[in-house]
């Protein structure tokens, strides 16, 4: 979180398994908190899409990594749903009357 004089930070972030992707996503985390504003009349969604822009203008230079970190997302979230649906089905399997 931040205030008038301070961003505050974890001391490591350690969502991949990647340690070069984690510092890329902690570059651009700091990135959008440093800045955000005051302004919380938008959704969570709408006003973080509102800051990404933003940033990615302010600072061109973190797109190439904004880039990784969308697809390494996109894949984390699909394997994370291909996960739950085979166990799903793997439940029902099992479960079944024969």
């Amino acid at each position: 979180w931040r205030d008038d004089q301070a961003l505050r930070l974890p001391s490591e972030i350690s969502v991949y398994t990647d340690r070069e992707l984690n510092r890329k996503l902690y570059l651009w985390l700091a990135a959008l908190a440093a800045e955000a504003g005051d302004d919380f009349s938008d959704t969570w969604l709408l006003r973080n899409q509102k800051l990404s822009v933003l940033v990615l203008q302010r600072y061109p230079g973190l797109a190439a990594a904004y880039r990784q970190l969308v697809e390494a997302e996109l894949t984390r979230h699909f394997a994370l749903q291909n996960r739950k649906l085979g166990n799903s089905y793997q439940k029902r399997k099992r479960n079944r009357k024969p």
